[in-house]
């Protein structure tokens, strides 16, 4: 059994003030004067007898009281890691809230501490052969060596980790550690399996959002080792709506703000780049809601720019939480996007080819072209058996453009990229493979990809039109304006 908070046991002194107050109207005698003792019956002396046990019962419930009060102040923790399955044969799925409401404490001791303790102890009751995943709120917990994070049977060296973590400036999501929590769990056999979040219950931690649950079910215990705050405003980091900026070229800054309590708060939006004031101006937040704004911004100059977020208000309303009422974030323009386009009709042998039909990735360039500037923009056309040979780490964005199957060792190459923070971006043709796609890129692809549509049926003979659009999507951004009306005018074949 594991106590929140110890120095609660104390109040149990307090069990002695009952047992005091017995003892002193035991010593307590009234002296009564009378001639003859015949009118003591026995039905008196039965009453005094029932009297005294009553006494005796009223004391221990009071003293009882006293010792239930002070270990509910304690607050104890029974066995975290108790399930069906036997020694050796648990999984447990710890996910530790180290967000920046966590920095908060009192005589020393932060929330971050409490958990953290709360997290040892759970994995000190673990045994040989059983396994521990360590995940946290914001992501900062250290992955595997296959980059994604993995149940380990090693539970020292998962403590250990756990010892070195500490509080991050960032915002949590626990809804997002529990879908990962429930893909590690999904599929164990035979395995008695657990989540168990530990946090301080912020609102904002939990977005409105469903996470996928195991195929079985797995119990979840939830600590909250404080209350949530009833009044807070928290600032998010300011994001790019275009995620790769090009020196001079127009973008925008995504600010959002949450009031988190019930009450409406006034106060002065700021958004500074580079220690310069880009937006100030005054905003009304609604209790309980979100506020959100776009703010344009170009970058004049290559390199890394600071982007910094403030909510200023002089009202109690805003809460006593204000680390959160600023988030800043790093800005990194290049001179150029770097475009490394694959083009799968190359693959083809030159008997085959018609020297008067372009191939897709001739028009995907000459679109790409068309709308950026020669200086803004870098295309290479590259063959799929050039692309083992292609220095990736250059590149910001590779096109994949009706590209059939590839090596592993290439596919390998493109989910590394990804993971690197590059992007990729999948133009399908006669030429892709559902197989390739549905496989070696499953974890980059947003959907499945189906079969090929053949040319005669009715499908194919149906144009297509797009009737919704994000268009403040970096790769729609152009369109938001004056050229939002041609998007819905595009028809697909």
């Amino acid at each position: 059994m594991t106590l929140l908070t110890p120095l609660a046991l104390l109040f149990g002194l307090f069990a002695a003030v009952p047992l005091i107050l017995h003892l002193y109207q035991r010593r307590r005698k009234t002296v009564l004067e009378f001639s003859t003792n015949r009118f003591f019956t026995d039905s008196i002396i039965r009453a005094q007898r029932r009297l005294r046990l009553r006494r005796l019962m009223l004391l221990l419930l009071r003293v009882t009281a006293c010792l239930a009060l002070a270990l509910a102040l304690a607050q104890p923790i029974m066995t975290l890691t108790s399930g069906s399955g036997r020694g050796g044969s648990r999984d447990l799925v710890i996910i530790l809230d180290d967000s920046l409401s966590m920095t908060i404490g009192e005589a020393g001791l932060t929330h971050f501490d409490k958990a953290r303790q709360l997290g040892l102890a759970a994995i000190d009751q673990l045994v040989s052969g059983d396994r521990v995943a360590l995940l946290t709120t914001t992501g900062s917990a250290p992955a595997s060596n296959a980059g994604q994070p993995q149940l380990s049977d090693d539970l020292a060296a998962v403590r250990q980790t756990l010892l070195d973590l500490t509080p991050s400036a960032a915002g949590g999501d626990a809804s997002a550690a529990m879908a990962t929590a429930a893909k590690l769990l999904d599929g164990i056999d035979r395995r008695a399996g657990m989540t168990l979040l530990i946090t301080d219950a912020q609102i904002g931690d939990f977005p409105p959002t469903r996470w996928a649950q195991p195929d079985h079910v797995t119990p979840v215990t939830v600590i909250a080792i404080a209350s949530p705050a009833p009044q807070n405003i928290a600032v998010a980091r300011p994001m790019l709506t275009q995620s790769v900026a090009v020196v001079g070229q127009p973008n925008a800054a995504r600010l959002r703000l949450v009031n988190f309590g019930p009450a409406t708060v006034t106060g002065r939006l700021r958004l500074l780049l580079n220690d310069e004031s880009l937006l100030d101006h005054v905003v009304t937040l609604p209790g309980h809601s979100p506020y959100e704004e776009l703010a344009p911004l170009i970058l004049d100059e290559a390199g890394d720019h600071r982007l910094e977020l403030r909510f200023d208000s002089a009202s109690p309303l805003a809460g006593d939480l204000l680390a959160d009422n600023v988030s800043y974030a790093v800005a990194t323009a290049t001179p150029r996007l770097s475009v490394l386009l694959v083009d799968g009709a190359a693959a083809m042998p030159a008997s085959q080819r018609d020297s008067a039909e372009k191939s897709g990735a001739f028009y995907l360039q000459a679109a790409l072209q068309a709308i950026s500037d020669a200086e803004a923009l870098q295309v290479d056309v590259v063959g799929p058996e050039q692309l083992a040979a292609a220095r990736l780490d250059s590149y910001r964005v590779v096109m994949l453009c009706d590209v059939g199957p590839l090596a592993e060792s290439q596919a390998q190459r493109l989910r590394g990229f990804v993971r690197q923070g590059g992007g990729l971006a999948i133009f399908l043709g006669s030429r892709s493979e559902p197989d390739f796609f549905n496989a070696a890129l499953a974890e980059l692809t947003p959907g499945v990809v189906g079969a090929l549509v053949s040319p005669g049926a009715a499908e194919a003979q149906q144009a297509w039109h797009i009737v919704t659009a994000d268009l403040e999507h970096s790769v729609l951004a152009r369109f938001a304006d004056e050229l939002q009306s041609a998007v819905a005018g595009v028809s697909i074949m």
